[in-house]
């Protein structure tokens, strides 16, 4: 049987350590950064998918974590454009921009949309809607995560391993 405290520990790691800093990077324009930390949730999340971590595998993973949970995007894209594109060079190449919106009402329907520039076709991301679209698939995982045991399985090879609260250390003040 799968520990609640477990699941918990885990949603809220997902919570405090990875969405709360990406509505902070949102609220202040900082566009690009969110969209690179949404990308290491979806890599969080599918370590936890999979029951697999590191090495040749996190392609994998990745991929079919976003098949399943985030269908609306083509997934080798959203890996090899987005994500490696965002972590690795800082740079979505010419197949996708993220647009630079200050209200989450103004513009929504542009969420990838195809539009032309310089010649050329450019999925728009909208920022504020790809967080919510994470946050979905994570609320999706874990709600399945209660009833699937394979998933279970996976979660429970990975729970004590990826930890989100073990990468930083408070340190007090003398």
């Amino acid at each position: 049987m799968l520990s609640r405290s477990k699941i918990n520990k885990a949603r809220s790691g997902i919570g405090v350590n990875l969405f709360s800093p990406i509505r902070l990077l949102l609220k202040n324009g900082h566009y690009v950064p969110a969209v690179i930390l949404l990308c290491c949730c979806v890599d969080y999340l599918a370590k936890y998918y999979t029951g697999k971590i590191g090495g040749s595998l996190n392609k994998k993973n990745y991929i079919d974590f976003v098949k399943r949970f985030l269908p609306q995007y083509n997934s080798l894209d959203f890996y090899k454009i987005i994500r490696c594109g965002l972590i690795h060079s800082y740079n979505l190449g010419d197949k996708y921009l993220i647009l630079k919106i200050g209200s989450y009402n103004i513009k929504n329907n542009l969420h990838l949309t195809k539009v032309f520039k310089n010649n050329q076709e450019i999925i728009l991301i909208h920022p504020r809607i790809l967080l919510e679209e994470v946050r979905t698939a994570c609320k999706l995982y874990f709600k399945e995560l209660k009833i699937n045991e394979n998933l279970q399985f996976n979660f429970l090879k990975n729970v004590d391993v990826i930890d989100t609260r073990r990468q930083t250390y408070k340190v007090k003040k003398r």
